[in-house]
């Protein structure tokens, strides 16, 4: 399995340490070259255990976090609730929200990877990037005046560009005055 570097871990208060402490600790035997590769080989070794000791699997941590939330939940409902429980929740969703933000940034790098590598062809990948891009910045439907909604194409083109034209075309009796600057 390749090795690959995380950028959340040069956000972890402990992770220089183990590095250094990594590094220092190995010294090898052989010429120069070979004690360098023996210390990068042990760095690699003690990031891996490391990592799971610190970080463990972001997603199944994400789950279990979330079923303690829905226990909690019980429990309120049941009226068997206290202090404790309250305190209880406010770590499991301060936990939870910090994992999330882990996931993300571990998510963001992983698809700039992807990008990297296939997004610069002409690829399926990315062909379906610009596709999904595409459909999420379309105006798939648009609330009328009147409170309904609407999803036909021609009425939500005639409807916007009638509002900008009302905003910025019309004559306004309206002067903007700048006083004292």
């Amino acid at each position: 399995m390749p090795f690959g570097f995380e950028n959340i871990w040069l956000q972890h208060h402990d992770f220089k340490r183990m590095i250094r402490n990594s590094w220092v600790t190995h010294n090898g035997d052989g010429g120069p070259i070979f004690r360098f590769m023996g210390k990068l080989m042990k760095v690699k070794e003690e990031i891996k255990k490391w990592n799971v000791e610190v970080f463990g699997q972001l997603g199944k941590k994400k789950m279990d976090i979330i079923r303690e939330l829905k226990n909690l939940d019980e429990m309120e409902a049941n009226n068997n609730w206290s202090d404790y429980h309250k305190q209880m929740r406010k770590d499991k969703n301060s936990e939870l929200n910090h994992t999330l933000m882990l996931e993300n940034k571990t998510t963001r790098q992983k698809m700039k990877v992807q990008w990297l590598k296939e997004g610069d062809e002409n690829s399926k990948f990315f062909h379906r990037t610009l596709s999904a891009r595409r459909n999420k910045a379309m105006i798939k439907k648009l609330k009328m005046e009147d409170n309904s909604f609407t999803k036909d194409e021609d009425t939500i083109v005639n409807n916007i560009v009638g509002y900008f034209y009302d905003l910025y075309a019309k004559d306004s009796n309206q002067q903007c005055e700048l006083h004292g600057i």
